[in-house]
């Protein structure tokens, strides 16, 4: 199998193998570690709930939580992270 110009070779891992295969594989070429990775993609599901208009009615805390994070203030810091912003700044940009 070719990932990213590497070959790996398909054999039966186990689950603890294939983690950190996952975990080098986005190391590497993602310039990220596996908590940061999966974050941007949380914060891109908050972002696109903040711009749906079925999702007015809820929080920015609410969305958040849906989408994976477990706290607010994790949440605030990685979306600043990500987008330079506060989850508040964003919105006032937004509208």
């Amino acid at each position: 199998m070719q990932v990213y110009g590497q070959s790996f070779e398909c054999t039966f891992l186990s689950a603890k193998q294939t983690w950190k295969a996952i975990s080098y594989l986005i190391n590497t070429h993602c310039a990220s570690n596996v908590n940061g990775f999966i974050n941007s993609f949380r914060v891109e599901a908050v972002i696109r709930k903040l711009g749906d208009p079925k999702e007015q009615h809820k929080t920015v805390l609410a969305l958040a939580l849906e989408s994976g994070f477990n706290s607010k203030s994790t949440f605030n810091q990685v979306f600043r992270q990500h987008t330079g912003k506060s989850p508040s700044q964003y919105l006032l940009v937004q509208k």
